[in-house]
């Protein structure tokens, strides 16, 4: 059974918008900057082996799991947006959410509201230049990256499971439905929790000092 995009019904419902971000190793490092603001607090690598984060904010599939098993959220509907997607359309997010989550009226030339110029489109704030950890290789951000990517295999049933269909719409899908197919096809283990994720990851970064001592 393949995966499918599924089309929720909005009718009477609350719509949650939640982001899947992609390199999620990048994610993880925006993370890091957000936790150390100071010049004085510790690298990534010092962060990684000492911070009591448990990463959820990584952990876009979860929430989108936690909310539509929740009996609380019964009546709400799930909006899943593949950002790398929605940047490679060349979409602004801010005015993808309010012309294709929202329905407000666009232009689909422009991908903006109709009526508004460029001057008075969105406005770029508080968004800060990607900065790699000096203290911490590329090859080690790589195999977090492939951690990151397993974990979400965990959530395979949001996909091919039809009784999400009608509470859970996904946007720019195809990286998502490729990733799900490929864990389907697996056939060594992948983390079966965060914490389990989490540990597998500060593993992954400890061991990269003891390469750096080596080299």
């Amino acid at each position: 059974k393949k995966p499918t995009s599924a089309s929720h019904n909005s009718e009477g419902r609350i719509s949650v918008v939640i982001m899947y971000r992609t390199p999620k190793a990048r994610h993880l490092i925006s993370l890091w900057h957000q936790n150390s603001l100071k010049r004085t607090d510790p690298g990534f690598y010092n962060w990684m082996n000492t911070t009591r984060n448990d990463f959820g904010a990584l952990d876009a599939l979860g929430m989108v799991d936690l909310i539509l098993g929740h009996p609380a959220a019964g009546n709400w509907n799930v909006v899943l947006v593949d950002l790398s997607g929605v940047k490679e359309d060349g979409w602004d997010l801010s005015s993808f959410i309010a012309c294709k989550v929202m329905h407000v009226e666009c232009d689909s030339e422009t991908k903006g509201l109709v009526g508004l110029s460029a001057e008075e489109g969105p406005i770029l704030a508080n968004a800060k230049k990607y900065k790699k950890p000096p203290d911490v290789g590329e090859e080690v951000l790589e195999r977090i990256e492939v951690v990151l990517m397993e974990y979400d295999c965990n959530y395979q049933h949001l996909f091919f499971d039809d009784k999400y269909k009608e509470r859970l719409q996904i946007l720019y899908p195809s990286n998502l439905l490729q990733l799900m197919e490929d864990c389907k096809k697996r056939t060594t283990p992948y983390p079966p929790s965060r914490k389990a994720m989490k540990e597998e990851i500060v593993k992954i970064v400890l061991a990269s000092d003891k390469i750096k001592v080596i080299k």
